[in-house]
């Protein structure tokens, strides 16, 4: 997926949430498919863009496979998806402490 196709607002929308915690992040928007496990930029069910560990899980009764989608902060739980649901737009590619 190119820059454009992304779209420049959600690009900017995620640099103001990085901004806001303290990291920027680099993200291969080539990369949206699972593999391997690692850290992704997803979209999250109302909107917004997040960065979350995720992990192959296995399969459902129908064969699909699921993803363990992991925070970072040990306060939020471990939520599970069907790969076909999860929108990832990218892979992270490195991070940035921002002053």
């Amino acid at each position: 997926m190119t820059r454009a196709a992304f779209g420049q607002a959600n690009i900017e929308r995620i640099i103001r949430a990085a901004k806001s915690v303290g990291a920027v992040v680099q993200i291969n928007l080539n990369h949206r498919i699972l593999r391997p496990d690692g850290l992704y930029v997803i979209l999250e069910e109302f909107g917004g863009v997040v960065v979350k560990r995720l992990e192959i899980a296995g399969r459902d009764d129908d064969g699909e496979v699921l993803i363990d989608i992991i925070a970072h902060n040990p306060r939020h739980s471990r939520k599970q998806e069907k790969a076909s649901e999860l929108q990832i737009i990218g892979r992270v590619a490195g991070r940035f402490s921002v002053m």
